[in-house]
């Protein structure tokens, strides 16, 4: 009988406590201020890009009802991948707790509290995030914005170094943080967007989509939040000498009439023995992955394409950019190993905007051993219940890079696998204590860079001595062979290293084979 007494005194207890937490009133002194300046003030600042300011009480107060929709609907903060699916750096998300206390707020009338528990508004430096003084720093002519409407333009910059080095840390500086939405960053040897420039008579081109050269090098990106590309102490970007940056800006509606001169810092460094080349390349692309294709979506229709590519080689990820136009509604990128039953996930992004699309980095390098098969699914809605459909009524969509057109690619930053990569972490750029391994594979031979484009590097092979006298063929996966020529090469970024040329090679995957007396040896690479 006291065991039952004293259990119904607990009870009553437990149930006023609970209404005691739920009647709670929170305050933005106490408990608002701290979540709104930690997650929103950056670009809801005086000359932020946001189109209000959270600088203060007062400020939260006059926009409460748009900031309580804005995060209980999830437009707020501005993070697109599904964090329930995978998990990245610098993820800009607020927990349920956070948004649930921000519309308990508005609900209870946004109380202030005790103005003197409010944490200072924070001030956001202008200096620099770069871990040292920048080596470089580019910037693009000054550009009247011409158009009401989405404007993509990209500029060209010669990089005037007369010397080959490597990227190893990227920062944005957006001239007009109200009209510039996002950026991104190529290298061009080739010259065709220096030809794409003198084409048009305003400061840069016009360049929805892409930047109307696939054989330029994406290099980095920016969307508001994002903090600079930092590659760890051993990765490099090359930037060959006398090449030029391509810099991508697209203005927001609503520009017209407005200036705008964005720039970027690098930090350079060496090209050293050892150092690892950083590629980006669309390795899921509708141009030669899609198992449903071709990408054509009939007026008021749904529907949802396949595209997959096997890895012909080892990989570790850095990062993922996934890539689609206005109709695109829903895109899952994943991982099958060889032995099919592990499966990695990449990224979801299940509410798909356009206007906030970015390049996202892991938290750790994601390796993909040897014959994984890395798949992505998108969901295209072609009718008038998608909000940011921009034909009415609604037309036929096929692909290209037009604003009515489609698009369905998935970019990967990534570097050829090295045993250890599965304890590099990207956010700490240090190697952890993790104790897992990869398969073992001949890891003598090396092929740079992979993708390839004109030419391919073999690196410190074990039958260095006799390389010159091995027959190499590059064979195709119809068993075709090419026979190769193998030139000895000073290329700074390799050390002991022989030289292959494969322009004259159709687009797809190889095998380069060695045969030397009582042994072959072969390694998978990709021509672009």
């Amino acid at each position: 009988m006291k065991v039952a007494i004293n259990l119904f005194i607990l009870a009553i207890f437990s149930a006023l406590f609970s209404d005691f937490a739920v009647c709670q009133v929170l305050t933005f002194s106490e408990d608002i201020a701290t979540i709104l300046y930690e997650n929103c003030t950056k670009c809801h600042r005086t000359g932020g890009i946001g189109p209000f300011k959270i600088e203060g009480y007062q400020d939260a107060v006059n926009n409460g009802i748009a900031i309580k929709s804005a995060v209980s609907s999830g437009y707020m903060p501005p993070w697109p991948p599904d964090t329930s699916y995978s998990r990245f750096s610098h993820e800009r998300t607020l927990t349920k707790l956070q948004i649930n206390s921000i519309v308990n707020w508005v609900d209870a009338g946004m109380p202030q509290g005790n103005i003197a528990n409010e944490p200072e508004v924070p001030v956001f430096s202008t200096n620099s995030e770069l871990s040292t003084v920048p080596s470089a720093i580019y910037k693009m002519p000054v550009y009247n914005i011409t158009s009401n409407q989405d404007d993509y333009r990209a500029f060209v910059i010669p990089n005037l170094s007369n010397t080959t080095l490597a990227v190893g840390e990227v920062e944005f500086y957006p001239g007009n943080r109200k009209i510039v939405h996002h950026i991104l960053v190529y290298y061009d040897t080739s010259g065709i967007c220096q030809q794409l420039d003198n084409a048009d008579p305003l400061p840069g081109y016009k360049a929805f989509g892409g930047i109307g050269n696939q054989n330029a090098k994406q290099i980095a990106g920016w969307v508001p939040g994002s903090p600079p590309l930092k590659l760890p102490a051993q990765f490099g970007i090359p930037a060959y000498k006398n090449g030029k940056y391509v810099m991508q800006v697209h203005y927001a509606p609503g520009s017209a009439g407005k200036l705008d001169s964005t720039s970027f810092a690098i930090v350079y460094k060496p090209i050293t023995n050892g150092m690892r080349e950083v590629f980006q390349y669309p390795i899921l692309n509708h141009f030669i992955g899609l198992e449903n294709g071709p990408l054509v979506i009939q007026a008021e229709r749904k529907k949802k394409f396949f595209e997959s590519f096997t890895l012909p080689i080892p990989i570790s990820i850095l990062g993922v950019t996934p890539h689609m136009h206005l109709i695109g509604r829903d895109k899952v990128v994943y991982a099958t190993k060889p032995n099919r039953t592990d499966t990695t996930k990449l990224i979801r992004i299940k509410d798909w905007n356009f206007n906030w699309q970015g390049q996202y980095m892991y938290k750790n390098l994601l390796v993909l051993p040897l014959g994984t098969k890395i798949r992505s699914e998108s969901l295209y809605d072609n009718t008038l219940g998608n909000p940011y459909n921009p034909s009415n009524p609604t037309q036929l969509v096929t692909a290209g890079e037009s604003t009515l057109n489609e698009m369905m690619m998935t970019y990967f930053m990534f570097v050829n696998y090295q045993p250890g990569d599965e304890n590099i972490s990207l956010e700490n750029s240090v190697i952890t204590k993790s104790g897992s391994h990869f398969p073992k594979s001949d890891l003598r031979w090396k092929i740079y860079p992979n993708p390839a484009e004109n030419e391919i590097y073999l690196v410190k092979p074990d039958i260095e001595s006799r390389i010159l006298h091995t027959k190499y063929y590059a064979v195709d996966m119809n068993g075709k062979r090419i026979v190769l020529h193998p030139k000895r090469t000073d290329n700074p970024f390799l050390s002991e290293s022989y030289r292959f040329d494969v322009s004259e090679l159709k687009s797809g995957l190889y095998y380069l084979i060695g045969q030397t007396e009582g042994a072959t040896k072969r390694i998978g690479f990709v021509k672009k």
